[in-house]
């Protein structure tokens, strides 16, 4: 029997693998097609992009939103006579475990291209990021990426401020992490006409 034209299993996805990608160079980049994208052949990632490292399996990159419960409003004759929704903020949350110069900036420097410290002698000199916690969020554009059967969806941010200042559970047989907190924001007046929408996330369909 035919199940109704609205039940489309093309339209599903199941995630099998999971990312996320900020600009190779600056700090804002465009969306690209992910039509022929596969994991597994780095000539298919836009060149624009590049991973930001090794993420989390057990906390995959996901947005999150706060706010934007309703209000409702009465007068003195009648009550409920209108509803008002407040702002509503999208968070974005991902856990790093590759450990390098952009994951510490990005974590506790504010993003600022500025060298690592080195200390130590000359027989066992050592590089470090300076804990900033009182640092500036960095802000850049950012792209999750979920991948399965051959389909891949994505959520893009043209600009978001993205820092950690915090530290994750460390425990024995387990994997060092950076737990990541970012906000959307909405997309400057030059990122928005170059992408023609105001809008400060997107979902790109397969």
């Amino acid at each position: 029997m035919a199940l109704h034209e609205g039940y489309n299993a093309a339209e599903v996805i199941g995630v099998q693998w999971a990312t996320i990608w900020f600009p190779k160079t600056g700090n804002f980049a465009l969306p690209q097609s992910l039509a022929n994208f596969d994991p597994q052949k780095p000539e298919t990632y836009p060149a624009a992009w590049a991973p930001i490292g090794l993420t989390s399996a057990e906390s995959l990159p996901k947005p999150t939103t706060d706010g934007g419960d309703a209000q409702v409003l009465n007068t003195a004759e009648l009550p409920s006579v209108i509803s008002i929704k407040g702002v509503t903020t999208t968070k974005l949350e991902f856990t790093v475990h590759s450990l390098n110069e952009k994951t510490l900036r990005m974590a506790w420097g504010g993003g600022k291209a500025t060298p690592l410290i080195e200390i130590g002698t000359d027989a066992l000199k050592a590089k470090a990021q300076e804990l900033d916690f009182n640092a500036a969020d960095m802000e850049t554009s950012a792209w999750m990426i979920y991948s399965g059967g051959g389909k891949t969806l994505s959520l893009y941010f043209p600009r978001i401020s993205v820092s950690s200042k915090t530290f994750s559970e460390i425990s024995l047989q387990g994997l060092f992490a950076i737990p990541f907190a970012g906000t959307a924001l909405a997309p400057t007046a030059e990122q928005a006409k170059q992408l023609k929408t105001s809008a400060s996330g997107l979902v790109i369909l397969p």
